[in-house]
């Protein structure tokens, strides 16, 4: 439909990738000249059956690392320009989510030193709405049941305290949380 991303998920069998530490898979896409030429692939794997996100290919004009990245190509485009297109959202629960992210805190003390205070969108790298980013100290997967996970080396001497302080208004729900 014109105007409208589209989603697809394609599951591999796993019998084609038993025993491989890779897999090149061949998309081609034939450019339109009626809307933007621009895609992110989202590549999950089932690993001992937890689903994780094991890559991230974002192509398009304005990504040339992720192209090169992947030897990905977008090859006879015949439509050059800018167009904003969004999912239909809903608006109460994207209110929710930033009320979520900016009004519940991450508070963390070693050895009874609180050294992390963070509102819990700026700690794990989304400051403005809950999107997917992946740094090298972070990242958040807004998929449902998603993980917001954090790399940062937090070194004490006898213990560690996390806390998560809602002054959202908003309930959190159900929290998992694992430390390693």
């Amino acid at each position: 439909r014109i105007g409208q991303w589209r989603d697809q998920t394609v599951l591999v069998p796993a019998a084609l990738t038993a025993g491989k530490s890779s897999v090149t898979v061949l998309n081609e896409y034939v450019s339109s000249d009626l809307d933007v030429n621009e895609f992110r692939f989202d590549v999950h794997s089932d690993i001992a059956d937890d689903w994780r996100r094991t890559d991230v290919v974002d192509v398009g004009p304005n990504h040339p690392g992720d192209e090169q990245s992947h030897a990905y190509a977008v090859k006879g485009m015949s439509w050059q320009g800018y167009r904003v297109f969004r999912y239909p959202v809903d608006t109460t629960a994207v209110t929710q989510s930033d009320a979520l992210l900016t009004g519940v805190r991450l508070v963390v003390s070693f050895d009874g030193k609180t050294t992390v205070d963070a509102p819990l969108g700026e700690f794990f790298g989304s400051g403005l709405g809950e999107y997917d980013t992946r740094t090298l100290m972070s990242s958040m997967d807004h998929a449902p049941d998603g993980w917001y996970t954090a790399w940062w080396p937090m070194p004490y001497g006898s213990n560690a305290t996390a806390v998560l302080v809602n002054e959202s208004g908003v309930p959190l729900g159900d929290v998992t949380v694992e430390t390693d």
